[in-house]
């Protein structure tokens, strides 16, 4: 029942004007569009957030790593020799 419910809202919402028979009418092609726009829109933002989080932890997990793995002697072979 809320499915159908809901379902019903996000058609009324699309629709710029109400059915004649107080049904759902159907969607014209500018609607769909306009919506398949929408809906890309919002799943690739998602995507590239989530992507962009995954990175930076990879990256933050790397530095964090790099310099507790760092020993004595890799420190003194990227120290700049003194004049």
């Amino acid at each position: 029942m809320t499915s159908a419910i809901t379902i019903r809202c996000v058609l009324s919402f699309a629709s710029l004007s109400p059915a004649i028979d107080g049904g759902v009418r159907q969607l014209t092609v500018l609607e769909q569009t306009a919506l398949l726009m929408a809906l890309s829109l919002c799943l690739g933002t998602c995507i590239v957030i989530a992507l962009w989080d995954i990175e930076q932890a990879r990256a933050r997990h790397r530095a964090r790593t790099q310099t507790r793995h760092t020993t004595k002697a890799e420190a003194d072979l990227t120290r700049r020799p003194e004049p």
